[in-house]
């Protein structure tokens, strides 16, 4: 794909299950195909405690803040530092929100950003 090629992105459940390294990459070249001030809608799962995954027999931990389930499925719990770390000089908060999930027992968290 050609560079600035897009005027917006949705990754929705992608960042949080991948290798923190594989996700980096992903922002970088979400930078180089997204025009200047495009749009990127970011759904993230919640952030657990470190608890919740060590006594919990399916995951074991492969990094730090990450874990892959026994059905390959990687889990990277992102806290907000880690997510302003990724971001931090190429996209800027526009606005976020909590999803309440109540079915599920959880919150998903939403951010709206835009690509400096």
């Amino acid at each position: 794909m050609e560079d600035n090629t897009f005027d917006g992105a949705i990754l929705f459940n992608i960042l949080d299950n991948l290798h923190p390294e594989d996700g980096k990459l992903l922002i970088g070249e979400l930078c180089r195909v997204l025009k200047s001030g495009a749009a990127l809608l970011l759904k993230l799962n919640p952030v657990f405690e470190e608890a919740v995954f060590e006594e919990d027999d399916e995951f074991k931990k492969i990094g730090e803040n990450c874990y892959e389930e026994e059905s390959g499925l990687v889990f990277w719990n992102m806290d907000e530092a880690v997510i302003n770390e990724i971001l931090e000089g190429h996209f800027e908060y526009v606005d976020g929100y909590d999803i309440d999930m109540q079915d599920f027992d959880t919150v998903n968290r939403m951010y709206w950003l835009k690509k400096i």
